[in-house]
């Protein structure tokens, strides 16, 4: 059985994280499985909870971002030269047949694998706001990978890989890893009052999410709206000051305008949870987004979804054919007709192109041909 050694940052279940654990599903059949996680959090708890004896390997790695901090730039080259002597050791001792980078911030694995001659798969689930880095990293990707391969066909478009042969496949929606929970059992279990409407924003907290703008601009519905709850579920993923201070303005609106109504529920892990308990989803971004997980996931539970049909949402919005823009008038007249819209969730609806099946058939035949 060959050996694929998978690198992938963070240690949250969000994202690029969430997408991992789709392709150790697509691969752990044909596959022996090494992953490489920068740190322990909840995705490393729930890798061994699906996976009691997968290999995984914590080691800190070095990932491209656009920084003002000088620290960052000290330590990035000290972390460059560790992962390649580590990555020289690993290679050696498990006798790896592919390398994976599961993000595009991670470009140590792909430029050991040409020197080491290790066929190599770049996952590229972002891209950045400069139009430039996009560039150089989208040509590093063509020269440092066997197979690149896009979770949307706006990643291609940004990184300039529409010519190249990438590999445009979407984040699938695996029916096996949700639950529809009751309606009011779900509320009871999340801290929502019996008899709320909910609006659920499930996102981290980030700026380009734009939890503070929507909660500013809805403050005056929620104050006049007692039986409203609007709850949030995500929660900054790095320490440092921008994010930290966005956080802070979210608290000091709250405090400021006194809505006791937003419940701010931090990571979870029970997603499905959140959606069950959701009468209306918004997704109010502030920028081009790569794709949309969790704007998928809420359209999968037959939600009224509000999110910018641009970008990577343009496809989700293709795919489904369903969701509004974020427009506050809109989402006033939704509320008023949600009534018993919590009874609207029986069954699950997966496009086809959103399907688990087609997704690992397409990473199989991928994986097969290196």
């Amino acid at each position: 059985m060959k050996r694929l050694l998978i690198f992938s940052p963070g240690g949250f279940t969000y994202g690029a994280q969430r997408g991992l654990l789709n392709l150790i599903e697509a691969a752990c059949r044909d596959f022996r499985l090494i992953i490489v996680l920068s740190r322990k959090g909840s995705l490393y708890e729930e890798i061994k909870r699906l996976y009691p004896s997968m290999d995984l390997r914590i080691f800190p790695q070095p990932e491209l971002i656009l920084s003002f901090s000088l620290f960052y730039y000290f330590v990035f080259p000290a972390l460059f030269l560790a992962n390649i002597i580590y990555l020289i050791f690993i290679v050696r001792k498990e006798k790896i047949d592919l390398l994976c980078s599961n993000s595009l911030t991670l470009v140590v694995p792909a430029i050991f694998s040409r020197f080491a001659g290790i066929k190599h798969i770049w996952y590229l689930r972002e891209f950045f706001s400069l139009r430039v880095v996009n560039y150089i990293l989208g040509e590093m990707v063509k020269i440092f990978s066997n197979v690149a391969i896009c979770q949307s066909k706006e990643i291609a478009k940004q990184l300039f890989l529409c010519s190249s042969g990438a590999q445009v496949i979407h984040e699938p929606l695996n029916p096996d890893n949700y639950k529809i929970y009751n309606y009011q059992l779900a509320k009871k279990e999340l801290g929502i009052p019996e008899r709320a409407a909910v609006i659920s924003i499930v996102s981290r907290i980030h700026p380009s999410k734009g939890q503070y703008e929507f909660l500013k601009k809805f403050s005056e519905t929620l104050k006049k709206s007692p039986d409203l709850a609007l709850v949030i579920a995500g929660d900054i993923t790095k320490l440092n000051l921008r994010n930290l201070f966005y956080k802070y303005r979210i608290y000091r609106l709250i405090r400021r305008y006194r809505l006791a109504n937003i419940i701010i529920l931090g990571f979870r892990k029970d997603i499905d949870k959140v959606f069950s308990a959701s009468d209306i989803c918004v997704f109010p971004f502030r920028r081009n987004e790569p794709y949309g997980i969790a704007v998928s996931e809420a359209l999968m539970f037959k939600k009224p979804a509000f999110y910018p049909k641009e970008g990577g949402l343009r496809e989700i919005y293709e795919i489904f054919e369903e969701g509004n823009v974020v427009d506050f008038q809109a989402i006033e007249r939704e509320l008023s007709r949600v009534g018993r819209a919590g009874e609207r969730s029986r069954g699950l609806l997966i496009p086809d192109e959103l399907s688990f099946r087609k997704y690992n058939e397409r990473i199989s035949n991928l994986l097969a041909a290196l």
